[in-house]
């Protein structure tokens, strides 16, 4: 077994225990006592419109499904765990498989998207030179601008995510507002639409700082999105926590997740490694 199999299957089995002993139920407990749970999640590319569909269905069947504008709004459930879709990057998938499944359910998403990745996304070499190089992937079809269109002729709402999906904290202070003002401009000069809400390129904690976050809110956002696996609760702030999907979770491991037992690995994790 590979190193990362091996990692993956301990995670799998702490986060599986945390949830049949009762730890993530006293967690949740103690978080709701707090306020309304919101659990934002976040996809990347999607082609297996099998595995996708499952993901979809087992969210709409077990929590509250809320709008982009409902989460900025505060209107959520106060007893169920409500759930809402965000994506980031720029991938062909959105427009194939995301846009048709998210219809299917009446569903909307949040995606956060690159501008230098889509504006590449005609050029085969330039956009697999940019997913090795920023994103750190395995090449794969991008999202056209013609795609990004789409999405919001769709209804669903388009965030930035820097130009370069670059470590923003390792930027010099001229370089750190250019990637986020020109993402901002372009993405809403394409679509002519304003863009208030940014995610994180990484989006761990040592991925954000206060400098990072002042050019934020410089460049006009209202929010900014982390990675960091929490419960959002309350009005938006420039570190709302998320939840990345990994492309082999499945429907049952989906539902521990986001019931807050990941939240307790996440957190023991993060100050004991």
């Amino acid at each position: 077994m590979q190193m990362s199999s091996l990692k993956h299957s301990i995670r799998d089995t702490l986060v599986f225990l945390f949830s049949v002993s009762g730890i993530a139920r006293w967690y949740r407990y103690q978080k709701r006592r707090q306020g309304t749970l919101t659990r934002i999640v976040v996809f990347h590319d999607v082609p297996d419109m099998v595995w996708f569909e499952s993901m979809i269905q087992t969210l709409v069947k077990q929590f509250h499904i809320i709008t982009p504008e409902e989460f900025q709004m505060g209107k959520q459930s106060p007893t169920m765990i409500n759930v809402l879709i965000t994506f980031d990057d720029g991938y062909a998938s959105w427009q194939n498989v995301a846009i048709p499944i998210l219809e299917k359910y009446h569903l909307k998403a949040l995606f956060f998207v690159n501008s230098g990745l889509v504006e590449r996304a005609h050029n085969e070499t330039d956009s697999a030179t940019f997913m090795r190089d920023a994103l750190r992937i395995t090449p794969r079809p991008a999202l056209t601008l013609q795609g990004l269109h789409v999405l919001k002729d769709a209804g669903h709402t388009i965030g930035g995510h820097s130009r370069n999906h670059a470590d923003l904290t390792k930027l010099s202070p001229q370089e750190l507002c250019s990637e986020i003002e020109e993402d901002k401009c372009a993405l809403e000069k394409i679509l002519g639409v304003s863009v208030t809400e940014f995610a994180y390129p990484f989006g761990m904690s040592y991925h954000v700082n206060e400098s990072v976050i002042s050019a934020v809110q410089f460049a006009g956002y209202t929010s900014a999105y982390t990675a960091i696996s929490r419960f959002a609760q309350g009005s938006q702030t420039f570190c709302t926590p998320r939840m990345c999907i990994e492309d082999n979770l499945t429907p049952r491991m989906l539902t521990i997740w986001i019931n807050g037992a990941y939240d307790v690995f996440a957190y023991i994790k993060e100050r004991c490694l």
